[in-house]
Parts: structure tokens; sequence; C-alpha cells
């Protein structure tokens, strides 16, 4: 299973990835900046585009290989998420609110119908024991 986190900078995806991987037996977190500073990508569309890429490649991998993928990645246009979630075989989107954008970026943020879980850090909820019914159902699907 592939469990994709987006959001803006800054908005709390690669707190929630290790989170979440607390509470799977086999995981890895692949962060989209950790994976750009092994794989150099600038920050224009085709930078992000190729690291989005890599890191989906990398994570059907995981998968493939019995660990849960847990990717933190800001993704900001749909057409990279669709490409890079194609790599798997199983997959849920959590799209985290809040952060900012960098001057220039813009980002399609995730409707109704793309994202699995909608995830607020203001709201104070712990990710695992939130009261969104939508957390639960993720959490049952993770963990069997």
């Amino acid at each position: 299973m592939v469990i994709w986190i987006t959001g803006k900078k800054g908005a709390g995806k690669t707190t929630l990835a290790y989170e979440i991987k607390v509470g799977l037996d086999k995981a890895v977190v692949l962060d989209g900046d950790e994976i750009r500073a092994i794989y150099p990508a600038d920050f224009s569309d085709e930078g992000r585009k190729n690291n989005i890429t890599r890191t989906g490649q990398l994570a059907g991998l995981i998968e493939m290989q019995g660990f849960t993928a847990i990717c933190a990645l800001v993704f900001p246009k749909k057409e990279w998420r669709d490409e890079a979630r194609s790599h798997a075989q199983k997959s849920y989107l959590i799209y985290v609110e809040g952060g900012t954008l960098w001057p220039g970026t813009t980002y399609e943020t995730p409707d109704d119908d793309e994202v699995d879980v909608v995830y607020d850090w203001r709201k104070g909820d712990d990710f695992w024991r939130g009261d969104d019914g939508n957390l639960i159902e993720l959490w049952k699907a993770i963990n069997g």
C-alpha cells in the first residue's frame, strides 16, 4: 500500500508521515525534500514533476516488496498526483490543510473524488485517535 500525503509547504506533511509510520509494522517514509537531496531537482514544473515521478516509482517498488510507502510531497497538480499514484497497487491520498505556497506556485487542491482524508493539524487531532470518521476508516484499511 502507498499512502500519499500532500499539502502546501509547512502544512505538516512530513510530521504526519512519521506519525503514521509509528502505527504501522512495515513502513517507509519517502519525503519529497529527502528525495530531492539524493536526486537533485529544482523547483521548476519540470523539476517538481521529475521528483514526484521518482518518488512514485520508488513507492511502487517498496509496495511490491511488502512494505507500506508513506510519501509526503507537495503535489501541486492533479495530473502529477494521478501519474505518481499509477505506480501503486493500492493507495490512499491524505490532504493536509494549511501551509503556504512559494511565489508563483499554483496548487490544485484535491477534490472530494480524489482525496481519501482531509487532515488539519490546527484542530489538534491525533491522527490515530481523531474523531474524523475518514481517519478511522483509513486506519481500518491500513491495519486490515
